[in-house]
């Protein structure tokens, strides 16, 4: 019996460390280091923008084609047309 409550002692006191090792943790991650949650908020920001211009890039290119594909359009019914004699 002696022993069993000594293995219960040994292991209580590890899971006490580590909670108490966790928490501190936890705690200088959210209250004691600012600066690197404002380093992330700026880079946070200038991924917006490189969004943004990856957005118009995108819009363009869709552009393009909806042009090239009426383009096309246009030239294969003036082709087929072409087939066909007129009255």
């Amino acid at each position: 019996m002696k022993s069993k409550n000594t293995v219960l002692v040994v292991m209580i006191v590890i899971l006490s460390l580590l909670v108490v090792g966790l928490g501190g943790f936890i705690f200088y991650d959210k209250v004691l280091n600012k600066k690197d949650v404002e380093k992330i908020e700026c880079s946070e920001n200038s991924n917006d923008v490189v969004e943004e211009e990856d957005k118009e890039e995108e819009d363009n290119k869709i552009e393009d084609t909806q042009n090239n594909y009426n383009t096309f359009a246009q030239n294969l019914k003036n082709q087929i047309l072409s087939n066909y004699p007129t009255k």
